[in-house]
């Protein structure tokens, strides 16, 4: 009797050992995750959880952080800078926009500078009023020096001049004050004349060359530059034909309010929606936004015609660059009299993620409505599909160690805390922290979370508190994509193994699902009181498609997984 001959099957072997990042979509690669938790790119192409984290310090309410010589926070109103509480009056409960420049950080909207050096906090913008005792005279020079004679006030000039005889020609307008040289025998007109302001106590809190605006001088009401000072006087520019008193007389030396800010080539740079400005403070002088002498120093300022709010600003490749939502806006050059205003209508930094900018080796990494764009000078562009369904908001990023922190809100409003790696670019999410200060100061990025936190990451932080502790174990997990969906001849897995080390006091568990099941199924558990290595075999039963998960508490390595594979036919069965 003859009997049909039966086809054995031949299984299809994959190894893979080198594995990508997450991948959100709902096509994957066999080496992508379709989700993860901890994990990171250190040790790629393996897998491997990221390092331990130490908690730093619990704050009381956080306001602002940033990285300096040491580290800076407010919390609670309260300076701390290197692990030192400063005692200074407290400052107001709002969020803080904190800016480095020089050995100061400016301190916004406070309008605060806070000296590293001296640990002083002093006051940006600084006012005088007065009422009576106000006195305004004519001087020669910047010194106050008084005019050598009294001048002739005329229309015409004088019929019989001497050597040095002062004119104020008033048949000009402004007037001119004029002085006689008797070897040329004309009147020579002098182009800088000087008002000197005396009244007690009138010039303590200003300095040679601060901008400022007076009220109450009449035709010199307006923005002047303080070109000398005492305790009782000021030399602004400007002439009057006679001395004269103010019954009173206010003066400001004011900054801006600005939504967003930024330092670049030792100035302060700022932009505001409301007036549709741009604005730059004096070089090295972050009080004075308004000092317009025609010097390369000056203050800078600027209205803008693009249409929209600002929605941040940054720093990228030595230039400023101010965002919309549809368009960069980049200044170029190197003082006032070149400053050049370049627009690029290209995706910008959408609403509310104002402070996702970041450069990661000279690359700019931003949130904008499609998603985290980058751009490296010229247009734009997105870092693959890996987060194309979430809906990202609310982000705030960092850049270490050439990888992009981001921490954002996903379109249910769950805290995700992202990290791509820009030179092997993948993308691996951590946990649920969700972020509201990021800075990287001593070689370390310092995180403050949710729960008022301060967290430090990527090492030992150099300050110890009461609080301080670090992380003894990272809990882990990565979850492959359905395996079995990409082939119609219903392919499955036949046996799957797993190459792992696991470091000492480290656990790791195996689970799979099939098909429709919600359930997990651990199939193998791992504790390694010592170092050891593994390879842990998996017989999956037979379905039409399942996923594998493995979750780990310590450091690990996953080396490879290798599957085996046989497909069937189009109906489903196995001959």
């Amino acid at each position: 009797m003859k009997l049909p001959q039966l086809y054995t099957m031949q299984g299809h072997t994959d190894v893979i050992s080198r594995f990508a990042g997450v991948n959100f979509c709902d096509k994957t690669e066999e080496n992508e995750f379709s989700y993860c938790e901890n994990l990171s790119s250190r040790a790629y192409p393996l897998i491997a959880p990221r390092t331990p984290r130490q908690m730093v310090k619990q704050l009381t309410a956080p306001q602002g952080m940033i990285g300096h010589d040491k580290l800076l926070f407010i919390d609670d109103g309260y300076i701390w800078y290197g692990g030192v509480k400063i005692d200074h009056i407290p400052l107001s409960p709002k969020k803080k926009q904190l800016v480095q420049i020089g050995s100061s950080v400016a301190i916004f909207p406070d309008k605060l500078l806070f000296d590293t050096k001296t640990l002083t906090l002093e006051a940006m913008e600084y006012s005088f009023m007065a009422q009576g005792n106000v006195h305004v005279t004519l001087c020669s020079d910047p010194s106050g020096q008084a005019l050598a004679n009294t001048p002739v006030i005329s229309s015409v000039a004088p019929q019989e001049p001497t050597e040095n005889m002062h004119w104020i020609d008033t048949s000009a307008s402004p007037h001119v004050l004029k002085v006689w040289h008797s070897a040329s025998g004309t009147w020579v007109s002098q182009l800088q004349t000087y008002l000197k302001i005396t009244c007690p106590n009138i010039g303590k809190g200003f300095r040679q060359y601060d901008g400022v605006t007076i009220e109450g001088l009449g035709a010199h009401d307006g923005q002047h530059v303080i070109y000398g000072t005492s305790d009782n006087t000021l030399i602004i520019m400007g002439i009057c034909d006679q001395s004269f008193s103010a019954n009173s007389i206010y003066i400001k030396r004011s900054v801006p309010d600005m939504d967003f800010v930024t330092q670049c080539d030792n100035r302060l740079w700022g932009c505001s929606s409301a007036n549709h400005a741009i604005y730059a403070c004096k070089l090295g002088d972050a009080k004075n936004w308004n000092c317009f002498m025609g010097l390369a120093s000056d203050s800078y300022a600027m209205t803008v015609g693009t249409p929209g709010a600002f929605t941040g600003c940054c720093t990228h490749m030595g230039s400023v660059v101010f965002f919309k939502a549809d368009a960069h806006l980049r200044i170029y050059g190197t003082k006032p009299s070149n400053f050049q205003l370049s627009t690029l209508h290209a995706a910008g930094i959408s609403k509310g993620n104002a402070y996702s900018a970041a450069v990661v080796n000279e690359t700019l990494f931003y949130l904008t409505r499609e998603g985290v764009l980058c751009c490296d000078g010229g247009l734009p562009a997105p870092l693959g599909r890996a987060l194309s369904p979430l809906r990202l908001e609310n982000g705030l990023g960092q850049g270490y160690m050439g990888k992009y922190y981001l921490s954002c809100d996903d379109q249910n409003g769950d805290p995700q805390l992202l990290v791509y790696d820009d030179t092997l670019a993948l993308w691996h999410r951590q946990d649920d922290t969700r972020a509201v200060a990021m800075c990287v100061c001593d070689n370390l990025l310092y995180l403050i979370d949710q729960d008022d936190r301060l967290l430090c990451i990527g090492g030992d932080c150099p300050y110890r508190f009461e609080e301080t502790q670090k992380e003894a174990f990272v809990p882990w997990v990565m979850q492959s994509a359905w395996i079995g969906l990409d082939d119609p001849m219903h392919k499955h897995v036949r046996r799957l193994m797993v190459q792992a080390q696991l470091f000492s006091g480290s656990q790791l568990q195996v689970s799979v699902r099939y098909d429709d099941d919600p359930l997990w199924q651990a199939v193998s558990i791992h504790a390694a009181p010592v170092f050891s290595a593994l390879q842990i075999p998996i017989r999956p039963r037979r379905a039409q498609r399942m996923q594998l998960r493995i979750t780990g508490y310590g450091d690990a390595r996953i080396y490879s997984i290798c599957k085996v594979t046989e497909s069937g036919s189009e109906l489903g069965g196995s001959l």
